[in-house]
């Protein structure tokens, strides 16, 4: 299992929580999606079958720019 976390400023409410849940849950591999509204910060569980990259991808087309990852 690989965990990544990803910084998503723009997070304002639990519609923010639900749509970012459902946009990384929906990708191959994606074991766990944590988000937090206090420090905005996603942590994603993984198989390691995946890219940061496609996480990131996965949040822009869900209207989630500007995603720094953290390390």
């Amino acid at each position: 299992m690989v965990v990544e976390y990803v910084l998503v400023p723009s997070i304002a409410g639990e519609h923010d929580v639900q749509a970012i849940s459902a946009a990384l849950g929906a990708l191959p591999g994606v074991l766990l999606v944590t988000v937090s509204l206090i420090d905005r910060r996603v942590r994603v569980e993984h198989t390691g079958h995946i890219s940061i990259d496609a996480l990131v991808r996965a949040l822009g087309a869900a209207g989630y720019t500007q995603v720094p990852v953290l390390a």
